[in-house]
């Protein structure tokens, strides 16, 4: 099984969670996109570098109170666009609002399944996945291309001061 590790700077990631702390007219909680590169760091070892966050505007939202946030066709077609033309993967961003290492629900595992598979369909060569904060940590699960099931990223790394670790066996 492949090791993955995802490496973020510090600018990037406040971003993140800058935006997705915002209220929303209606919607219970934000999403965004993180676009990354990716490489092999060594033989096993795919690292993903994110490389810019997409917020998803507040009219791309639809009202749903039945889920926490839910997008329109304009964004998911926005990001896969984007994907197609810079050959970038995409991350599905959001937050659970506690303390302590995020999971994801299993709503949010059933929703990703389809929209991975969005990013799967027009950027096939690409690992594309999903990240999930906390107010203290971050969860982050990945499509490696041709894969039905996700792995979980073992390691995310915030460069910059501080420097911050999650991921599997992080605390």
């Amino acid at each position: 099984q492949m090791n993955v590790q995802l490496r973020m700077t510090r600018h990037t990631y406040n971003q993140i969670r800058v935006d997705l702390s915002r209220p929303h007219p209606f919607a219970g909680e934000r999403v965004g996109f993180l676009f990354a590169k990716h490489g092999l760091a060594d033989g096993d070892t795919i690292l993903v570098l994110p490389a810019s966050y997409q917020v998803i505007p507040d009219d791309q939202y639809i009202d749903d109170p039945k889920v926490g946030a839910k997008i329109n066709s304009i964004a998911i077609r926005n990001a896969m666009q984007r994907s197609m033309d810079n050959g970038e993967s995409v991350f599905h961003v959001h937050m659970h609002e506690h303390l302590g290492r995020p999971a994801f629900s299993r709503l949010d595992r059933r929703e990703l399944f389809f929209l991975i598979q969005s990013f799967q369909n027009v950027s096939p060569k690409l690992p594309h996945g999903a990240m999930v904060l906390s107010y203290d940590d971050t969860a982050a699960l990945i499509w490696l291309p041709n894969e039905e099931k996700p792995v979980s990223v073992a390691k995310i790394t915030v460069v910059g001061y501080p420097v911050t670790f999650h991921g599997e066996g992080y605390v």
